[in-house]
């Protein structure tokens, strides 16, 4: 397999993938946590741990998705050097 391929292959399936991925995952704990927001307030039907819970889910997946970006970024720096 040629370099370009390896390197399209990274970009794509290791980055990219991943991306999608962890962005799906931080929707979902996003929605989560609005949905425990909305019941604690109007319903008194949440917790406050679950809440927090939730929220402290949704700052991971973001501090993963910028970690892959930054290293996207990287990558597509290598690239324009090469070319």
């Amino acid at each position: 397999m040629s370099d370009v391929a390896k390197d399209s292959e990274d970009i794509y399936y290791n980055h990219l993938f991943k991306i999608s991925s962890y962005l799906l995952n931080a929707d979902r704990d996003f929605y989560q946590s609005y949905t425990a927001a909305l019941n604690h307030y109007y319903l008194k039907a949440a917790s406050l741990e679950q809440l927090n819970s939730n929220m402290e889910s949704v700052v991971e997946q973001a501090n993963d998705l910028k970690s892959i970006a930054e290293a996207l970024q990287a990558n597509v720096e290598y690239f324009k050097v090469r070319e």
